[in-house]
């Protein structure tokens, strides 16, 4: 998580972090609608692209999220973008997720 964090340049104390490691977190909308800056660890059952399209069929809008894969290794992938691009992004395995309010837009 930190280094996710490291990697976009912002603190990450501020986050409210949930594991979605082999569960899945019923109250996620909610979560993401409480709190200005989520970080989660995805799985295969619950990717980043389907956790976007479930934010999004429930009103969550004007998101900035950012996907880290593979941190630390040599085919590092970070993916800066919205909730509706994401949605249609697939191929993402284990990542670190950060979504928060996009007050710009």
């Amino acid at each position: 998580m930190q280094v996710a964090f490291a990697r976009i340049g912002e603190v990450w104390q501020d986050a409210k972090i949930i594991s979605l490691h082999g569960r899945k977190v019923d109250n996620l909308v909610t979560e993401v609608k409480a709190h200005g800056k989520i970080a989660l660890f995805t799985d295969s059952n619950f990717p980043p692209s389907q956790i976007a399209s479930c934010l999004l069929e429930n009103d969550v809008e004007n998101r900035r999220v950012v996907v880290c894969e593979n941190l630390t290794y040599p085919d590092e992938k970070i993916v800066d973008t919205n909730l509706e691009t994401l949605s249609q992004m697939r191929g993402f395995g284990l990542c670190v997720m950060i979504i928060e309010e996009d007050l710009e837009r």
